[in-house]
This record gives C-alpha cells, structure tokens and sequence, in this order.
C-alpha cells in the first residue's frame, strides 16, 4: 500500500518537472538567439529553480514588442 505522502511528493515533482519543461520550450520558442543559449544554460544547470527566475524574469521585464 503507498502512503499518501508518497503520492503527494510525487506529485509535487512531477509538477515540478513538467513546469520546468513549459519553461525550457518557452525558452527555445520566444527568446533571441544569444539570450537563448544563456537561459537554457540556466534552466539546465540550475533545474526548477533556474525555471522560476526566469518566470519572474519575464514578469517583471516583458520582451519588447515590435
């Protein structure tokens, strides 16, 4: 039988997981090519935390629009 807590963990993670995935398809759909290459290096090496200062990367400076 598995514990609740178990499922519950789990299910953080993976929710974890798959924010940092949106993050990093985000990454390599929207940001120019030098900026891209810095902020996949950052979501790489730094995981779900790396995917979060970028959210609030973006929320407090949006991309200019043409």
């Amino acid at each position: 039988m598995v514990s609740s807590i178990f499922l519950i963990g789990l299910l953080i993670v993976l929710i974890g997981i798959a924010f940092w995935v949106y993050m990093l398809f985000h990454v390599i759909r929207y940001e120019s090519d030098i900026d891209k290459i810095v902020w996949v290096a950052v979501l790489i090496f730094t995981n779900i935390f790396g995917a979060i200062i970028y959210m609030f990367y973006r929320l407090f400076f949006p991309r200019e629009r043409p």
